[in-house]
Order: C-alpha cells, then structure tokens, then sequence
C-alpha cells in the first residue's frame, strides 16, 4: 500500500510539473504540443486517480493503517494529502458525469 500511495503522490506532482511547465505557452502557441501537454497531463491524473481513490478510501479505517504500517506522522500526513487528492478526482469524476448526465437529457 505504501509505493502505491507514493507513486500515485509522484504522478499528481509530475501532472502538475508539466502542466505548470507548458500552460504559458498555450495561449500563443498554435502547434499541437500543446495539446499533446493536456493530453499527458489529463492521463497522469487519471493514473494518479486511478491509484489514489481506492487505496485512501481503504486506509481511512485505523485497523487498515495499522495493519499496513501507516502509523508514523510521515506516513499519516502522505495520506491525509493523497486523501484530499482523492476526494477532489471524486468530485472531478461526480462533476463530469452530471455535466455528462445533463448534456444527454438537453439532447432528448
């Protein structure tokens, strides 16, 4: 459980990097580097999320920590960031599917 919290925490710092790293140049740039750089950062999120969700709803329960090691403050505090990372790709995918759910009743 710890290197799968660590690399979904890697790949969030690492979407994040390269978003920060290429968002200037979107505004002035018509290449499609651009949007190869939406692209990545879009799958590494999904990656992250994909990482993230179920192993920090699991680790929520204190028997579930115990049981994995996650009793040192390093550790609680990696989890307590990859939770709020977690809870914000839920409300990122329960976001998408209504605005999805919305856009398929305007349709009808």
């Amino acid at each position: 459980m710890k290197p799968v919290q660590i690399i979904g925490l890697l790949f969030s710092l690492l979407a994040f990097g390269y978003y920060a790293s290429f968002s200037d140049g979107l505004t002035t740039d018509s290449s499609p580097t651009g949007g190869f750089g939406v692209m990545l950062v879009f799958l590494l999120q999904i990656i992250s999320a994909c990482l993230l969700i179920p192993s920090s709803f699991w680790l929520w329960r204190k028997k579930t920590r115990e049981f994995t090691g996650f009793n040192t403050p390093f550790w609680l505090t990696l989890l307590g960031v990859n939770s709020l990372l977690s809870l914000l790709y839920t409300g990122y995918l329960l976001m998408l599917l209504g605005t999805l759910a919305w856009f398929l009743i305007q349709i009808k």
